[in-house]
This record gives structure tokens, sequence and C-alpha cells, in this order.
């Protein structure tokens, strides 16, 4: 099955009309520029991930690139999406906001993704099914046995949530794009190119998808200035992998040493440029690390994570404080 029968109906309509030769008129000096220098990006991006220009469309996050999706595919009140629990926070805010059932599958007890679970949670009405690799909030990486079955078995369309994949020894997903109709591969450059101040996401997809984003979507959201920086970046991979390098050194030394202190229970392997990390006392030691000034994620007590704290690794500087304070708690 191909992504075509999976459309809303209306979307169908307007993606089949002729558009009015009238009102459509050529590129201006700024239209070009932007053209350009979206052609620009596409071929550097194109060369480090291996797949065609063609399979690539920029929008200005995460959150954007699932409401283009969820607008493209699923029809308020009548469709349904499926993704693993826990839960990525950001799919459920925005299939609230289209007003689209989110149904949900558990990972197993080590937050290891399995299909059948999700497969079992799907209906003839489900168009997506969301996953993370690594999984937000665990930093499980996906297995790909998994994801083929996933392919494989279920009908509709698959998106892949890589944004913390660049702090994984595994291959990205990206290059099966072209080969799979139905898989769409999510990347943000705030984590892949360790710039958060740059809002620019990247959508890899077959290139006939990314043909309907584009005139779905005619307006370009991503401008000239916020291309141009993402080329600059591109232009010195050197300064991100050595971030990036810095990153995953300093998750190793942080795991390690909170794997010692005795309250903590279990350092979840982590895959992404967090952990997930369960404590005997979670809510005692969010509110200590809260109380100087550090950052972290506790969950509900309903959610499988209860009990456990997500915990950013940043910079060495900041990794020491976490780590003082935490040991101040004994």
């Amino acid at each position: 099955m191909n992504f075509q029968s999976l459309l809303r109906p209306n979307v169908v309509a307007l993606l089949t009309e002729k558009p009015d030769n009238k009102q459509v008129s050529t590129l201006d000096t700024l239209q070009a520029n932007l053209a350009e220098t979206r052609a620009a990006l596409c071929k550097q991006l194109s060369l480090i991930r291996n797949v065609s220009p063609d399979c690539i469309h920029f929008t200005t996050g995460t959150a954007q690139s699932l409401c283009q999706l969820l607008t493209l595919f699923c029809q308020p009140r009548i469709d349904n999406v499926v993704t693993p629990s826990p839960l990525a926070p950001h799919i459920a805010h925005q299939c609230m906001l289209a007003d689209v059932e989110l149904r949900t599958a558990p990972l197993t007890p080590n937050f290891d993704f399995e299909a059948a679970p999700l497969l079992c949670a799907s209906n003839g009405r489900t168009k997506i099914a969301y996953l993370c690799s690594p999984h937000i909030p665990t930093g499980n990486p996906l297995n790909r046995a998994q994801l083929q079955q996933m392919l494989a078995d279920f009908g509709g369309l698959v998106v892949v949530n890589e944004a913390h994949a660049d702090y994984s020894s595994l291959p990205s997903l990206v290059p099966l794009v072209a080969s799979e109709p139905r898989l769409v591969v999510l990347r943000t450059f705030s984590q892949s190119w360790a710039d958060p101040s740059l809002r620019l996401a990247v959508v890899y997809a077959s290139p006939s998808l990314v043909d309907l984003l584009g005139r779905a979507f005619v307006a370009p959201s991503v401008g000239v200035p916020v291309l141009l920086r993402a080329n600059q970046i591109l232009s010195r991979p050197q300064d991100a992998h050595r971030r990036l390098r810095q990153t995953i050194d300093e998750r190793a030394k942080v795991a390690q040493s909170l794997s010692q202190l005795p309250y903590v229970e279990k350092v979840y392997p982590s895959h992404a440029n967090f952990l997930l990390v369960r404590f005997a006392n979670a809510d005692t030691v969010a509110r200590h690390l809260q109380a100087h000034g550090i950052p972290c994620q506790p969950f509900a007590a309903s959610s499988p994570c209860a009990q456990c704290l997500q915990i950013s690794i940043g910079t060495p500087q900041e990794n020491t404080k976490l780590l003082a304070a935490l040991r101040n708690l004994l």
C-alpha cells in the first residue's frame, strides 16, 4: 500500500485542483534566493544522510512536522494515531490540537519497543504509527527488526522521530525512506547538530510525499536566514561532532557516577542526550535538584516511568554540579 490511499479526501480534492494561472506570479528575487539557499542545504544534507535531495522537506520543528502530517492524513474525530507508552510528550499535544484520537501500547518492562502491541492497538482508522529512536523519554533505540515488522504489517504511515539519534552509535533510518514509501523520518538541527537556538527540522520521506508536502503547504515556513545558518553549521561539521562526542562521553561518566549512589535503583541504557534513572525516592530527589536550580523531568505516579527522573546531559561543569548536588543528598 502506498501513502496516497491514506490521504484525507479534502486533501486529495485540494491537490487535484488546477491552479489559477492568473494568481500565480513568477518568482521574485526573494523567492529565488530562498529556493537557491534551500537547494544548497538539501544538497549538503543529501550527502551527509545518504539520501536524494528530493526526499527532504523543511519545517520549523518537530511540532510543525507532526502538525503537517496530521493535517494531510488524519480526519478529526474519525482517524487515529498509535504510539508506544510512555509517551513522547509532543505527540499527545499535537493530536489533541488536531482533534485526533491517540492510542497507546506499552513498551516492554525494560522500555524496548515491540511491534505486536502497537499493531493490536491499531484499527482500520489508524493512519499514523509514531515512534522515536531513541525513544523519548527513555533513551532506548528502536529495534530494526521490529520496525520492519511495523512496515510489513501496518497499513498506515510509520513516522520515526530521530531527534536524538546522533547521540547513538546505531545507523540512521533516513536512507530507508527511498525504498519505503510509508516511512517518514524526522530530524532536528537543535539536537542533531547541537544547536538548540536553530528552529529547523527536516522531514525525510519518499520524493512523492515530499512533493505533496510542498504543494499542500505552499507558504514556506523556514526563511533564508535560518537556512543560511544551517548551511554554515554543515560547512563545519567538526564543531558539531566535537559537541556530540563530548555529550556522549559525559553521558557515560554521569551514568557511572549515578549508579554508585545508594538511592539509585537503576540507570537505564541511553542512546540520547539524557538518562532515565530510577530512584528509591524520586520525588525527594526532584525537589532537591530543583532547589539547586538543576532541571529534571519527573513522571506521574500512573506513568510506567513512575519513580524515575529524566536527567539531561549538559556540559562538564553542569554535570559536575548535578553530581555534587546528588551526593549532598546522602
